[in-house]
């Protein structure tokens, strides 16, 4: 892989390789962490309005909002509760997304994006990178393969989805498992408001995942951030299943990330699939 510029993460350091992945074609960025997610306008609308919604990297819910650019997005759906709608953009659209909810009840809107890469400098990083997303193991696997311990490429795809409420809360509904390949489902509906906790399933290829890191971060309601987000780790139970308090009202979002051995393209070696999901409890 030929490296067109180093750029750094906040936590932990990389180096960035064709940088086509943060939705700005064409150009390097410094990124300043992992997670990616959808951010709409307004979390609660009436039958007939427009979702809006920002994509965005960032940390602990602070990130910057990136244009629409069909070079990285694979695709983008809006899973009303009885139809199914590809979402379609022009290139630079801000926001990035936009869709009518043409109907009450609790809506999904999930984002894909094609490959893209990263380039590690040498195993420090990469082993920082691993321990904070809870793929420590991925270290050793890595020596057993006889793999080089500097230059290392990793191909990542991004798996995203919003839950927003439009209308009146029907308690009967919940979200469901869309086509996402990795994906982070919630069982229930985050907008009732007699739910006090809810559980979340992580799925890979519609089967539950066991004893992988769920990272939840929350911004209470007022608060601003980052500086008042809060980071919590999480691990899947045997069902794939982790529970998460909603007592204080705020923004939610949950990351997941799976690593797999591949050989290429180029000089790739591992792949990774990350999963989020958000909503926001605020009123």
């Amino acid at each position: 892989m030929t490296r067109t510029s180093k750029e750094e993460w906040a936590r932990p350091t990389v180096a960035v390789a064709t940088i086509a992945s943060l939705f700005i074609a064409g150009s390097t960025v410094p990124v300043r962490a992992h997670e990616f997610w959808i951010d709409p306008l307004a979390e609660r609308l009436l039958p007939g309005e427009t979702i809006s919604a920002d994509l965005r990297i960032g940390q602990n819910l602070s990130g910057a909002a990136y244009p629409y650019v069909s070079k990285t997005v694979a695709g983008m759906t809006h899973w009303s509760p009885d139809n199914v709608n590809a979402i379609t953009a022009r290139e630079g659209d801000r926001p990035a997304l936009n869709s009518v909810a043409t109907e009450p009840g609790l809506h999904r809107i999930t984002v894909q994006s094609h490959p893209a890469y990263i380039v590690f400098d040498d195993m420090v990083e990469f082993e920082e990178y691993l321990e904070y997303e809870g793929l420590g193991e991925i270290a050793d696997q890595h020596r057993e393969r006889g793999l080089p311990d500097t230059e290392i490429a990793e191909a990542y795809i991004r798996n995203a989805k919003t839950l927003l409420q439009v209308g009146p809360v029907d308690t009967s509904q919940s979200d469901q498992p869309t086509d996402l390949p990795f994906e982070l489902t919630a069982l229930g509906n985050p907008y009732d408001a007699d739910i006090r906790s809810l559980d979340i399933q992580l799925t890979w290829q519609d089967r539950p995942v066991p004893g992988v890191q769920v990272t939840l971060f929350h911004l209470p309601d007022g608060g601003t951030a980052p500086q008042d987000s809060r980071r919590s780790v999480l691990k899947t139970d045997t069902d794939g299943v982790v529970s998460i308090d909603l007592g204080k009202p705020g923004a939610f979002l949950l990351n997941a990330v799976r690593m797999s051995p591949v050989d290429g393209p180029g000089s790739v070696v591992w792949e990774s699939y990350w999963a989020s999901l958000t909503f926001n409890t605020a009123r």
